[in-house]
């Protein structure tokens, strides 16, 4: 059944929009806890800080490639380019279920993060 013709239809960019809002689970926000924050990232949002991680990795890695061959601080490059790789690693585990993830920052302690 068609929609009478006095409404008006929808663009295509409105369609496009609503479409791709579909397609990410979960849900975004931010909460201050007595234990420390929490950040909730849909799985687009998860997806879009999983590939920013990864490119910190590589440009990490380069910029210690580019100091050791000057002889100043190759480590340093390295040693980034890892806690970044590992780091990266670890949240594509946790989102890994395609829901989203949430990352906890405990006021005195290190980084944890699960799916939603």
């Amino acid at each position: 059944m068609d929609a009478p013709a006095s409404l008006p239809r929808p663009s295509a960019a409105l369609i496009q929009a609503v479409q791709a809002a579909k397609t990410c689970f979960g849900s975004n926000g931010h909460a201050v806890y007595w234990w420390g924050n929490q950040i909730r990232l849909d799985s687009c949002n998860s997806a879009r800080l999983i590939a920013a991680l990864a490119v910190g990795t590589g440009i990490a890695a380069l910029a210690g490639a580019i100091a050791s061959w000057t002889g100043v601080g190759g480590a340093a490059g390295a040693i980034v380019a890892a806690i970044l790789g590992i780091g990266t690693g670890v949240i594509g585990y946790c989102a890994a279920g395609g829901k989203g993830i949430y990352l906890d920052q405990f006021w005195g302690g290190a980084p944890l993060c699960w799916g939603q």
